[in-house]
């Protein structure tokens, strides 16, 4: 029996071998492979037909390809599961006492706004002066001096002139000075329950009072 050219005997010949076709696919799927497979064994050289182990060596080669597939989604699936739950979590951190880094003002169990700063070293005299949400100076606290630690000041929402001041997220900064009045370090602190919690954000942010901010900033939870 006459054969005229030479016919693949392997997938890789036969893929090698076939003409290029376009298509959206970057990568080849199973039903892609199985084609391949029937294709190879219809061309097949009669006089020279594929080895019956090459081809078992074939398809646990591509039964293991599809395993390993399989793992990946799995594991994609598994990792975006957890990520949700893992939000979800961040919901039971409402209720309890977060501290962070900052210069809000908040309101404490009393109804006054408070705030905290630290002094590394001893300071000759402390102010305090408080700033709307657009930085207008509404109101100026002496403190007096502060020996090295941390310190909590309340301030009852009025202005200077005694009137109440209008509801807004107000800040506050510290200004500390030595016995030659020159400026001292500090550090001011955001302290008060979380009230709310955002996951959409990323990472989830809190809501301490009125102040926003992301969970990996705060430094502490406590209570609640």
């Amino acid at each position: 029996m006459a054969v005229t050219g030479v016919l693949p005997s392997t997938i890789t010949d036969y893929v090698s071998n076939a003409p290029v076709k376009k298509t959206g696919q970057s990568s080849l799927g199973k039903d892609d492979f199985m084609k391949l497979l029937f294709a190879q064994m219809k061309n097949q050289d009669p006089q020279n037909p594929m080895d019956d182990r090459e081809m078992a060596a074939q398809l646990a080669q591509f039964s293991s390809l599809e395993q390993m597939t399989n793992v990946n989604t799995n594991l994609a699936d598994l990792k975006t599961t957890m990520e949700s739950q893992g939000k979800f979590a961040y919901l039971g951190a409402v209720g309890k006492t977060a501290r962070v880094e900052g210069d809000a003002m908040v309101t404490n169990s009393t109804g006054k706004q408070q705030g905290i700063f630290k002094v590394d070293t001893d300071a000759a005299n402390v102010n305090v002066t408080i700033t709307s949400s657009t930085g207008t100076v509404v109101r100026t606290l002496p403190l007096g001096a502060a020996v090295a630690g941390e310190y909590t000041f309340q301030w009852d929402g009025n202005l200077a002139s005694g009137s109440a001041a209008p509801a807004d997220q107000y800040h506050f900064a510290i200004q500390a000075t030595d016995a030659q009045g020159k400026d001292m370090a500090s550090t001011s602190y955001v302290e008060g329950t979380i009230t709310g919690v955002s996951l959409n954000d990323n990472p989830p942010k809190a809501y301490i009072g009125g102040y926003g901010v992301a969970f990996d900033k705060i430094q502490q939870v406590k209570g609640g």
